[in-house]
């Protein structure tokens, strides 16, 4: 009985919110000229992430060209959509060179397919995961700066598996909002009519995602925060289980 009126309460709340939001939604949308992110010219850009690394560790492609071609790209698009919030473009061509370098060392597809399955590949980051020496505040202003002084156990993992990160991207402040937009940032803008919301709260991620700034990207996800944003933009966010 009591589950049944929470139920209608919690409804009714939502539909006086919406009372309130959809209008300015509306009306706030109206003052933002719609723009649509260019076309992807370069086909690197449309590979999954297990295609890119399968052309990594068979040689058929450099890791420095693929980390390139999406740092090209993240330039082009971020202008547009504003998901990045710090990127690391130096160092992850510093560290594409090495991985070809390892890749020439030892040829053999399947120790690498075996032992680190992403070798090479970018990734991007939702703001809120720790990544050694990329800002980590959440989208806040107080304070005004927080740098990751280690990698999170999802980073290390990734990077095991031979991932190189190249930015974290957007977030509303402590991923507290549906919407990715914070006052230390700014609004992260759906890349296919920048009229429209990217979803919260790791909008930044599929933002640039869906733009073709990133093939793979990690977010977070309490009651749809990595799930809803990709929705919004056109691509697929999933949420493991705990014992995934």
């Amino acid at each position: 009985m009591w589950s049944s009126w929470r139920h209608r309460v919690l409804r009714f709340l939502q539909f006086l919110a919406s009372l309130v939001a959809w209008p300015y939604s509306r009306i706030y949308s109206m003052t933002v000229k719609k723009r649509v992110v260019p076309p992807v010219n370069n086909p690197l850009l449309m590979k999954k992430a297990s295609e890119l690394a399968e052309m990594i560790r068979e040689r058929k492609i450099s890791s420095t060209t693929v980390v390139q071609a999406f740092i090209e790209r993240i330039e082009v698009v971020n202008p547009i959509i504003n998901s990045v919030v710090q990127d690391r473009f130096n160092d992850a061509l510093k560290e594409a060179k090495e991985v070809d370098k390892m890749v020439e060392a030892n040829p053999d597809p399947q120790h690498w397919a075996k032992n680190k399955p992403l070798l090479g590949v970018p990734m991007s980051f939702k703001e809120t995961i720790a990544v050694k020496g990329m800002s980590n505040n959440g989208g806040r202003l107080r304070p005004k700066e927080s740098i990751a002084p280690d990698d999170c156990t999802a980073v290390k993992n990734l990077r095991e598996a031979g991932v190189i990160p190249i930015v974290v991207t957007n977030t509303p402040e402590l991923c507290f909002f549906w919407e990715t937009y914070n006052y230390a940032n700014g609004l992260t803008k759906n890349p296919y009519d920048t009229q429209k919301t990217a979803g919260g709260s790791s909008g930044g991620e599929a933002a640039l995602i869906s733009a073709g700034g990133s093939p793979i990207g990690l977010g977070s996800d309490i009651a749809g925060s990595g799930r809803l944003p990709p929705m919004y933009c056109g691509i697929f966010g999933h949420k493991p289980t705990s014992s995934e």
